[in-house]
């Protein structure tokens, strides 16, 4: 079940009970749509006039540790890195790094051949660029004559 609201939304989120998502058509989001496991990390999605930006809090990953891949318009993003120690006994722990899978069902306003990832202190930044014709023209005067 996906999540509805009055107002319309570029990506919506659904919280997935099981472990991991499988990345098969099948379990794919609608279009606009994100599909969330529970170990997921938590991301933010921002919309400009120009482009999308998805923003994920990855604290603890490097940068070779992270495979993005864009099959059509469903955007891939997953780590098989882990921390986990079995050597060491905890006497509290709060975070690991875990592997994870995000899946991102783009709008079709996204232009795939431009899109760029930026990993710095910790988040990755996806930027997506819309396509030419999904940017909105300023308003024009009309002279009255």
């Amino acid at each position: 079940m996906y999540c509805t609201t009055s107002t319309p939304r570029i990506f919506r989120q659904n919280r997935m009970s099981r472990p991991s998502v499988q990345g098969t058509r099948g379990d794919a989001a609608p279009a606009g749509q994100v599909l969330l496991d529970h170990k997921s990390p938590r991301a933010n999605i921002v919309v400009y006039d120009d482009r999308f930006e998805i923003a994920l809090a990855l604290p603890g990953y490097g940068r070779e540790a992270i495979d993005i891949t864009l099959d059509n318009d469903l955007l891939k993003i997953e780590s098989t890195t882990s921390s986990d120690q079995t050597d060491v006994i905890f006497q509290r722990r709060e975070f690991s790094v875990r592997a994870f899978k995000r899946f991102y069902r783009l709008p079709e306003s996204v232009d795939t051949s431009s899109i760029d990832a930026i990993m710095e202190d910790g988040i990755l930044t996806i930027v997506m660029k819309k396509k030419p014709e999904a940017i909105p023209t300023p308003p024009k005067k009309i002279n009255i004559h």
